[in-house]
């Protein structure tokens, strides 16, 4: 169905980004505390019928790399490979480490403060919030690596895997321009590190545990972070309930 091929990708680069940009501008605009579970649902909702679309596209298939990429088995490969596992778990972890001192904590809430119209402040909010990460961890995997690698590498493009590569790993990043031009690159090096992995690995399932958890730990930062003995604990985001 090399049509709808082409339509997601039109989505994605073109819908995607309007719908993104109209609905955060109506998500900052607003003071209404159910707004935060209407634009969760929304996301869910649309990223998993995106993946459904895929799946009807180019079928299951995408889920492991094809074989074409067998040059990734190589000793330099498994090198890369394992470097982008560990730094990706590095980039997880990391973070943890700021919530015992006082100082890090300030960073983590400065940071968190730019994202407040979009992070979770009240209880309803943060299961749904989990969910969206999960979501985000399966179905951006499929879409930006499984499918965006087949679509350029193979049909209809038959672009080299170093140009699919990079083509994916920025459209990943420009999809959270959200976050601003510092989330952009941060999101792209961690696609970077996804498309590693799912070379190396030869399948979609490590960078989706890897991504779901990225995003997962914003929930336990949220909450140690925002310390009642800090003196801006309460200044930017409420505490996570």
């Amino acid at each position: 169905m090399i049509w709808l091929q082409h339509a997601l990708v039109l989505l994605i680069l073109v819908a995607g980004p309007i719908w993104d940009y109209y609905e955060f501008k109506r998500l900052k605009a607003t003071t209404d505390p159910a707004a935060k579970v209407k634009f969760y649902r929304k996301i869910f909702a649309a990223q998993w019928t995106l993946a459904a679309l895929v799946l009807l596209a180019v079928g299951r298939g995408i889920f492991w790399a094809p074989a074409k990429f067998a040059w990734m088995n190589t000793a330099v490969a498994r090198s890369v490979g394992g470097g982008a596992l560990v730094g990706i778990l590095i980039g997880l972890i990391a973070p943890f480490l700021a919530l015992s001192k006082p100082k890090g904590r300030a960073t983590l809430r400065k940071a968190f403060g730019k994202l407040a119209f979009f992070l979770p402040t009240q209880t309803g909010q943060f299961g749904w919030f989990g969910a969206i990460c999960i979501t985000a961890g399966i179905c951006e995997e499929w879409v930006f690596r499984g499918f965006l690698f087949h679509y350029f590498r193979q049909t209809p493009w038959h672009f080299g895997l170093a140009a699919t590569f990079v083509i994916s790993t920025v459209l990943f990043g420009a999809n959270h321009f959200y976050q601003g031009w510092k989330g952009i690159l941060s999101t792209g090096l961690l696609g970077a590190g996804f498309g590693l992995l799912y070379l190396w690995t030869g399948s979609l399932l490590a960078p989706m545990i890897l991504h779901a958890l990225v995003d997962l730990r914003a929930l336990a930062l949220l909450k140690g972070a925002f310390r009642p003995g800090d003196s801006d604990a309460d200044a930017v985001v409420p505490a996570a309930a």
